[in-house]
């Protein structure tokens, strides 16, 4: 794909983009209706099907719909099937995890060398027969000074895991689709529908270069193509559970990206419309990649149709001016 038309969807083009006080009513109009149906779905949770949990050769038995289903909408041929793999540390995806535990490592590594460095210097100023001074003595509470980051980072770093473990990836080196391992049907196929998008892209030509970010515009594409997905797979299936999933961490985000953009232009945002938004400062300064792009390319959808999500992997979408 030419870097000419990459170039538009770089990641400081769209932030720019994004400023744009007439992308407030869209958003409203776009969270009206979305949290609308969230409002309907949570009202009958309960009685939602998310499927029982799956294991890996029943995930393997899902792909090719889901590969067929998103290959229609993006209007994309011969696209070579990616592998699947369950959740791991080491699959490639969670390198910040992995850096998190080893830096907690070191400093309590550090801890505990001074705790026993000072036990050894104590022991050594009574084997020569003198008293211990009050230092010599509490020597080791210094080893304190790196256990607190120390198990702060690895904390954290659990933190994480658990998250993620419940989650999927791309990992694009290898064309792998990282997939949870405890999560029933439903989320597992829109987990893979997801990171299956990000395949697509790849394939096409549409993905990060070494010198162009198009984190925003990855992200808010695979959100859009997944709207869709989890729209057919509750009407094919009289499943509305499909729905509640992509509705659940959708509407929050388009809520908090539109909180931020009044924030942004001194405009009151509507209260009923704000509630699912995440606690944001009038200052915060940036938006995650996936709250940006999913708010951002929701507003190009809503002008240019849903033909846009397959015209921008073609190389055939101009952003509007």
């Amino acid at each position: 794909m030419d870097e000419q038309y990459l170039e538009q969807f770089t990641n400081d083009n769209l932030k720019e983009r994004f400023l744009n006080t007439d992308h407030i009513e869209v958003l409203e109009a776009v969270l009206a209706d979305e949290g609308n149906r969230l409002g309907e779905l949570e009202k009958i949770k309960s009685k939602l099907d998310f499927g029982k949990k799956v294991d890996p050769q029943e995930v393997q038995g899902l792909l090719p719909q889901i590969k067929q289903d998103v290959d229609t909408l993006l209007e994309a041929t011969d696209i070579r099937e990616p592998s699947l793999s369950s959740f791991g540390l080491f699959d490639g995806t969670n390198k910040d995890i992995i850096r998190m535990y080893v830096a907690g490592a070191g400093y309590l590594a550090g801890a505990v060398g001074i705790g026993i460095g000072a036990r050894l210097w104590k022991a050594q100023v009574v084997k020569k027969g003198k008293r211990p001074s009050l230092i010599a003595r509490r020597a080791f509470l210094l080893g304190i000074i790196p256990a607190v980051p120390g198990g702060f980072r690895i904390i954290k770093g659990a933190m994480h895991h658990k998250i993620r473990s419940n989650d999927a990836g791309y990992i694009s080196a290898t064309e792998e689709l990282s997939y949870p391992s405890a999560v029933g049907k439903v989320r597992t196929e829109m987990f893979l529908a997801h990171e299956y998008v990000h395949h697509v892209q790849n394939v096409m030509g549409f993905y990060y270069r070494d010198s162009i970010n198009l984190g925003i515009a990855l992200e808010g594409h695979a959100r859009c193509v997944g709207k869709h997905i989890a729209t057919l797979y509750s009407r094919k299936r009289d499943n509305p559970a499909y729905l509640y999933h992509y509705l659940s961490s959708g509407v929050p985000e388009l809520a908090t990206a539109y909180v931020w953009l009044c924030n942004r232009f001194k405009v009151a945002p509507d209260a009923k419309l704000a509630e699912s938004a995440e606690n944001i400062t009038e200052e915060a300064s940036e938006l995650s990649l996936h709250t940006l792009g999913n708010a951002l390319f929701k507003v190009y959808e809503s002008a240019k149709g849903r033909q846009m999500l397959a015209d921008i992997v073609h190389s055939r979408f101009v952003l509007p001016t």
